[in-house]
């Protein structure tokens, strides 16, 4: 059907220093078929991505972070368009 073989998801988050966290995050969305015939010849393929944030709470209940999605630049589909 449309719905992916399996989904994966993890993270973890760290704290560098007092106030500096740095957080990773994978996600692994396996293959699945784009229309309802299940044709072989019609799939999206299994995907990795890693994702990674630093966050620094400077005062409070602020923070400035840095997000960096798809860290290892591998090509990925959200939907699989015919």
């Amino acid at each position: 059907a449309l719905t992916p073989t399996i989904i994966l998801q993890a993270g973890s988050a760290i704290t560098l220093f007092k106030k500096v966290e740095w957080n990773l995050t994978a996600r692994m969305v396996g293959e699945q078929f784009i229309e309802l015939t299940n044709n072989p010849n019609l799939t999206v393929p299994t995907s990795f991505v890693l994702d990674s944030r630093i966050g620094w709470n400077f005062h409070k209940n602020h923070e400035l972070s840095i997000l960096l999605n798809n860290v290892l630049n591998q090509q990925y589909y959200t939907y699989g368009e015919v």
